[in-house]
């Protein structure tokens, strides 16, 4: 399937997923290293803070990486699972991911809000599809 290519030159574009997967292809680029690159500007425990910090809620680093790494050995082992894997998505916390806890907004609290043990059906069909989750984003209750 062809994509148009997006113009190279407006400030601030981001890739696209047929760009990530290219790149992948190519061995120009690995999902770990897009995932080492990404962690320092959405993680709040680092210094200095990022302002693109602010956008997440939270972030399980060990599984991020342990993620980004098995998408990367399918990669090198041409083994890919398609067009997502190694993608980096962030998901808007009023979705259950496991090993998250969903606030919806509200503030964190370990009673009201336990960390789910499951992820939802439609965000665990990316996960199967190789997708790197690397957060959770703020949202207003």
């Amino acid at each position: 399937m062809d994509f148009p290519a997006l113009p190279k030159d407006i400030p601030g574009r981001y890739l696209s997923i047929v760009e990530y997967h290219e790149l992948y292809l190519s061995k120009k680029l690995t999902p770990l290293a897009v995932a080492k690159s990404l962690l320092p500007l959405i993680r709040r425990d680092v210094t200095p803070i990022s302002h693109h910090s602010t956008a997440f809620i939270s972030c399980n680093v060990d599984d991020v990486l342990e993620a980004a790494t098995a998408s990367t050995l399918r990669y090198e082992n041409g083994t890919s699972l398609g067009l997502l894997d190694g993608v980096p998505t962030a998901i808007k916390d009023e979705s259950d991911v496991a090993g998250y806890r969903t606030t919806s907004g509200r503030k964190a609290n370990d009673k009201l809000f336990p960390v789910a043990n499951e992820t939802i059906w439609s965000i665990q069909q990316w996960v199967d599809a190789g997708v790197v989750i690397i957060g959770k984003t703020t949202m207003h209750e």
